[in-house]
């Protein structure tokens, strides 16, 4: 894309109609946001908040006031402006009866890595870093040199004078001496295989195969007593970069100053989850939240047992600690620059949420029906995706496993009834089938339903899936009133690969409809005979 003086005039004159802020643009990121977040749990009516009787609400947590857009790498995009959700819910109750704390340090990373200081082994300012051309530190280094701190960053281009970019790796060693006792975040940026050891502790290690990189580790350390630090890193085959940093966290006293706001507000809005510092492509991330901020939360349910957890990220998180201990539970994923206004309007009821999941929630991460597939026995970095068709709901309707939340399912601040379903009793060989249900908003405000259709292939000749979805219909009704819905099936919504014959096949025999609003919430069946 040409930027303004950036020499490419072409493309500047292609955009100039465009405004930098554009307001129809921001209308479009407003919609996506308001239709795509889901809510996963409402008890005791917790949610929507009124505006008018919530005396004072408590935001808190990481992502508050640096609400997340999107995740790392390639995909993530800048936009000129962003609304976070401290900003949104401001808009909608006004700025006296909100009460802000992060409770935790928000990402600080740029500060930490130009503001640490470092001992060399010798006692002088820096780090020791010494240059090889091997991807392994062995034998002698053809570059060692002091470097003030551990902070390079050279993508694709020269390393050092004498270093092979194309197969090179470092050693920086050095000392670290705390001027305070208590917890101390470690920052890490690299763009190839690393190991951070601090002490006796292996802080970060992804250089033998491991790929997940969380961006911080909390330590404990002694004020004054200094800690040996050894870094390695490997070249990467593309953008090339090695940075570590620390600085002191005063846990206690982020802890207490949010449980303070908890203990003295109506209800509590906790934002955390992932980022694009914590999840992106290239690399894995963990299937909690950081550890930091299930403590927190767990702690702030202690205080004030009204809680919404407003959850940032790209897919399923672990919730078996505190799920239970909070009523409300918001997915916002990654809500891009409007997503704090749209989130604030389903807060508070501005706006009907009627998101629905793309996927299965699983309780753990052993539940997942690839999971036996990434234990590498033999140790080659290969693995097989075992598990054919039988992924997501397929392989919990399958193996009776119960999700943590099912494939399709959203809940509404309404409710909806699904009535007299009809079905054709035969589907000719090439022809199509059209089903109908009545929906009915029975509930006091007006929404959005998603009605979904799965299929049962009855009489299959091969293993197949008991139920697959089909289609799908999001349908808008105000409230008390009903609309006959139509789906249609073809041909080849009945068809499967079938692996003896490799072509793709639909055989004559029985199959039922299945018409629900989640994978696990049929609430319709009927059958016909496909001749």
């Amino acid at each position: 894309m040409g930027v303004p003086g950036g020499g490419d005039e072409r493309l500047d004159l292609h955009h100039a109609a465009i405004p930098l802020d554009d307001p129809a643009t921001a209308a479009v990121a407003l919609e996506v946001a308001r239709r795509g977040c889901v809510l996963l749990k409402n008890d005791r009516g917790i949610l929507p908040l009124d505006p008018g009787t919530s005396r004072k609400l408590a935001v808190i947590g990481p992502f508050a006031e640096q609400t997340p857009i999107g995740g790392g790498g390639s995909s993530y995009n800048k936009p000129w402006r962003s609304v976070s959700l401290l900003d949104g819910l401001r808009q909608i109750f006004g700025g006296g009866q909100i009460e802000h704390s992060t409770g935790m340090p928000q990402d600080n990373s740029t500060a930490a890595f130009a503001g640490s200081q470092f001992l060399t082994p010798a006692g002088a300012p820096g780090v020791q870093a010494e240059y090889f051309n091997n991807l392994f530190c062995r034998g002698t280094p053809v570059l060692t040199r002091v470097e003030p701190r551990l902070e390079q960053r050279w993508g694709s281009g020269e390393i050092a004078p004498g270093v092979d970019t194309a197969g090179f790796s470092v050693r920086w060693t050095g000392r670290i001496r705390p001027e305070r006792t208590g917890r101390h975040v470690f920052y890490q940026w690299f763009g190839g295989p690393f190991r951070v050891q601090v002490g006796e502790q292996v802080v970060f290690d992804v250089m033998d195969g491991a790929d997940i990189r969380p961006p911080r580790a909390v330590l404990e350390l002694e004020a004054g007593r200094e800690y040996p630090v050894e870094v390695l890193y490997r070249r990467s085959g593309g953008f090339n970069g090695a940075c570590v940093g620390w600085a002191f966290w005063d846990q206690q006293a982020d802890f207490r100053t949010a449980l303070e706001v908890a203990r003295a507000s109506d209800t509590v809005i906790f934002c955390g989850g992932f980022s694009s510092q914590t999840e992106g492509e290239a690399y894995d991330r963990s299937f909690a939240m950081q550890a930091e901020q299930e403590e927190l939360l767990l702690a702030l349910a202690e205080v004030n047992p009204r809680i919404v957890v407003v959850l940032t990220g790209g897919g399923n998180v672990d919730m078996r600690r505190w799920l239970d201990r909070v009523p409300g539970l918001l997915m916002a994923w990654y809500p891009g620059q409007e997503g704090g206004t749209a989130l604030a309007e389903i807060l508070a009821g501005v706006v009907n949420p009627s998101g629905r999941l793309p996927v299965t929630f699983e309780r753990r991460w052993e539940d997942r029906s690839s999971f036996a597939c990434y234990h590498d026995a033999d140790g080659d970095r290969r693995v097989l995706l075992a598990d054919g068709v039988f992924t997501g709901y397929r392989h919990h309707d399958r193996t009776g496993v119960p999700p943590q939340f099912p494939f399709g399912f959203g809940l509404s601040y309404t409710a909806f009834a699904y009535r007299r379903l009809e079905c054709p009793a035969t589907m000719p060989a090439g022809g199509a089938l059209t089903v109908r249900v009545e929906l009915a908003n029975t509930g006091a405000r007006d929404g959005i339903e998603v009605v979904q259709l799965y299929l049962r292939d009855c009489e299959a000749s091969v293993p197949r899936p008991y139920k697959e979805l089909k289609g799908f219909v999001p349908v808008a009704l105000p409230a008390g009133e009903s609309r006959s819905v139509e789906l249609t099936l073809r041909e080849q919504d009945l068809q499967f690969f079938c692996p003896r014959r490799r072509v793709w096949v639909a055989e004559p025999g029985r199959f039922e409809v299945l018409i629900g609003a989640s994978a696990a919430d049929i609430r319709l069946t009927a059958a016909f005979q496909y001749c």
